[in-house]
């Protein structure tokens, strides 16, 4: 899971039982830096459930698609984990991303129901509202000049 913010200052990765790390982009271009100083610039943001897939919006809230409480968790800028929904259906919630009409499309292949799941029904996408608890939720995070 990698993630760039919104401004390109940090990287974020996590494995998919975390933790949740980040590192200043501008580190990873200065040559001076050699590894031993670039890895004591990494930064441990959060413990994070275990996850299928991350999202980030323009406001730095990382989507989280939490595969053990089959839910949708932002992590918001002040360190709180915060559920935006949770499903039964959103089981083994994928690689998640945020579209340009602000909708949370989740892939949710449902892999260990496939021999009795035949609707063809593998995924949610839902309008994301302006706040969650009282924390503001962003748009879409996209590259200058990039597509959509």
């Amino acid at each position: 899971m990698i993630e760039l913010s919104g401004d390109g200052r940090w990287l974020y990765w996590a494995f998919p039982a975390g933790p949740l790390r980040r590192i200043e982009t501008a580190a990873l271009w200065d040559e001076a830096l050699d590894d031993a100083a670039l890895a004591a610039r990494i930064e441990t943001v959060a413990e994070i459930p275990p996850i299928g897939g991350t999202a980030i919006d323009d406001l730095g809230n990382i989507y989280l698609s939490d595969v053990a409480a089959r839910r949708i968790a932002v992590l918001v800028p002040d360190g709180r984990i915060l559920t935006l929904v949770q499903d039964d259906r959103l089981i083994s919630p994928d690689a998640i991303w945020i579209g340009a009409d602000r909708r949370l499309m989740v892939p949710a292949p449902q892999t260990e129901r496939l021999p009795k799941h035949a609707k063809g029904e593998n995924g949610l996408a839902l309008a994301l509202p302006d706040r969650l608890e009282g924390a503001p939720l962003g748009n879409a995070v996209f590259v200058p000049g990039g597509s959509r």
